[in-house]
């Protein structure tokens, strides 16, 4: 039975188009929550210790660097794993 299914090739599009919706649902929630409570966090932030917030920064910045140097590869492998299946 396993045979006689057939790939659908736009049977992902709904898909994605649900994921890059709900990411920009999230982002907008986001944005929201930052602007509501931007000079609360933007007082404090410069009341704290600069170098404290210096390491924060940075901490920060290699977090961001982390998550690129996983997410690249990763994309790089689902696009050499379509490629085949698009063949057949």
């Amino acid at each position: 039975m396993a045979g006689s299914q057939t790939a659908n090739p736009n049977h992902s599009f709904p898909s994605r188009l649900r994921q890059f919706t709900l990411m920009l649902i999230a982002l907008a929630l986001t944005r929201h929550r930052g602007f509501a409570g931007r000079c609360r966090a933007y007082c404090l932030f410069l009341r704290a210790n600069p170098y404290l917030n210096g390491v924060i920064i940075f901490v920060l910045l290699i977090g961001v660097i982390a998550c690129f140097y996983q997410v690249l590869p990763a994309i790089a492998l689902s696009g050499r794993d379509e490629a085949p299946a698009a063949d057949r």
